[in-house]
């Protein structure tokens, strides 16, 4: 069963996301639309018509079918009697075949849409529930960091005469950050790239950077709410593996905030000069980005499905951008489009990279 998602643009100009099947050539089988209204944010996939009648003015199914691909727009798919249906569309629309099945999802990956503003982003997956005390201890962990860092910001302040400012307290916040990225990375690693783990289980940069192109960590970046000049945050922009002529930086060097936790890690006398506020920012952007790219880029900022995300004012961050994903990797609710009964289903990104080859 061929099943696609779709991303279209309403009359009010908010994008709702769908996912939907033909069940024959007079019917298409539409289920789980995310509400526009920020209201429905607690149920915010909504059961809507499974079979468009004529006569039918459903501004959601005729933006679902007006995003089909053309070749699948026949004449006997589109419900042409059904008055205004034409005129739904205020912008470009878009569907794609979805590569996963209802309910499988990547475990502490993020997928979907970003935008600064209204519910685009909201996804389908609540973490607190699918997670629980995990997704509550990487948030708490965080919040810490980051409490940590605003009591810095008391005595030195953010801005860039201040840069190369380093000090015991910035030594400690750096190694704060860095071991709570680490305790990210590795579970992260383990539920998506099992058969990699190392056989003494003690991680590298070498494992952590695969991370990179799954989770597309280098296409996110992000500011310092209250200091604008401080500029844009990507911290793992450059992060590489060693390259086959040896000529890369690595996995370590090419991220300095990390080599500089590295070096004053095991060396404080000789690199004491590197727990600077420089290497402090960067290191406290990349937690803020790991946050985001597993429970999503609003995670601070209450608009969870449940809405027990947690407060704005415990991240000095916010999202600048984030990636732009395929469309057909969205995760859909484990909605019943062909009898069965289904519930969310874990899917590592190995076991999902082995299926589409």
């Amino acid at each position: 069963m061929s099943i696609y998602q779709a991303w279209s643009r309403a009359l009010s100009g908010e994008f709702m996301y769908s996912a939907f099947h033909q069940i024959d050539e007079q019917k298409w089988v539409i289920a789980y639309c995310p509400a526009v209204s920020k209201r429905h944010v607690t149920t915010v996939w909504k059961l809507i018509d499974y079979a468009l009648k004529d006569g039918v003015h459903n501004e959601i199914n005729g933006l679902i079918l007006q995003s089909l691909p053309h070749s699948a727009r026949k004449a006997e798919s589109l419900p042409t009697s059904s008055e205004g249906l034409g005129e739904l569309l205020k912008g470009p629309a878009e569907a794609k075949e979805s590569q996963l099945e209802p309910g499988q999802y990547f475990p502490r990956i993020w997928r979907g849409k970003f935008s600064k503003s209204g519910l685009a982003d909201v996804i389908s997956i609540d973490p607190l529930s699918l997670y629980g005390q995990a997704y509550i201890n990487s948030m708490k962990g965080a919040i810490g960091v980051f409490e940590y860092l605003n009591d810095i910001f008391r005595y030195v302040e953010p801005s860039k005469v201040n840069k190369k400012s380093y000090g015991n307290k910035m030594r400690e916040a750096l190694i704060l950050a860095c071991t709570e990225i680490e305790a990210n990375w590795v579970s992260i690693y383990r539920l998506n790239l099992p058969s990699s783990i190392p056989s003494n289980d003690r991680y590298s940069t070498t494992q952590y950077v695969c991370l990179k192109p799954i989770m597309k960590l280098d296409e996110w970046s992000v500011s310092l709410t209250h200091y604008e000049e401080m500029g844009v945050f990507q911290p793992f922009k450059n992060w590489q593996a060693h390259s086959p002529s040896g000529d890369s930086p690595g996995p370590t060097k090419s991220i300095p905030w990390y080599n500089a936790y590295n070096k004053i890690k095991h060396d404080r006398e000789l690199y004491f000069h590197k727990a600077n506020l420089e290497n402090l920012l960067e290191a406290m952007a990349a937690l803020y980005i790991m946050i985001c790219a597993q429970w999503g880029p609003k995670a601070f900022e209450g608009r969870n499905l449940t809405e027990t995300s947690f407060s704005v004012h415990s991240s000095p961050f916010r999202v600048e951008s984030a990636p732009d994903y395929d469309l057909g990797t969205f995760y859909m609710q484990p909605f019943d489009f062909d009898g069965q009964d289904r519930s969310w289903e874990p899917i590592s990104i190995e076991k999902y990279e082995q299926q589409i080859l």
